[in-house]
């Protein structure tokens, strides 16, 4: 999933949407294209989304884990906050 979402974050990423919008000019962005590609754009769409935010909630995860880890270490630290996302 890491790789997707960097993938989706990509400049490749807009040069891939550059080329479906030019693949409109051979058809003349006739209804059935249009049809077909507002389709395939929104699935992709759905999946990027998923994918970002499971690369989020990883990153997410990470962060609490080091926290987590700086609050034990710290002896002047309130141990009370400590894992207080997990409740």
């Amino acid at each position: 999933m890491r790789r997707a979402a960097q993938a989706i974050g990509s400049p490749w990423t807009l040069v891939a949407l550059a080329l479906i919008v030019a693949t409109g000019i051979p058809y003349g962005f006739s209804d059935t294209w249009m049809k077909w590609s507002n389709f395939g754009l929104s699935i992709a769409a759905i999946v990027a989304a998923v994918i970002v935010q499971n690369a989020q909630n990883t990153d997410t995860a990470a962060l609490q884990s080091k926290s987590d880890e700086i609050i034990k270490a710290l002896p002047e630290a309130d141990n009370r906050l400590q894992g207080i996302e997990k409740r």
